[in-house]
């Protein structure tokens, strides 16, 4: 398990990802992710097709 802490962006709020994180799951940067919600919380996936802004 890591824990992140949330940072504010200007006027958004985000995280920094673990090295070791990006590493094993073969991020890197502009890659997009799906934000899932979830019950108990909510869970971060790599995006099948890109998301256009």
């Amino acid at each position: 398990m890591h824990i992140v802490t949330l940072l504010e962006l200007e006027d958004e709020v985000g995280f920094i990802f673990p090295t070791e994180i990006v590493a094993w799951h073969n991020l890197t940067t502009g890659d997009a992710l799906e934000l899932v919600e979830m019950e108990d919380g909510f869970q971060l996936k790599k995006a099948i097709e890109p998301i256009q802004p």
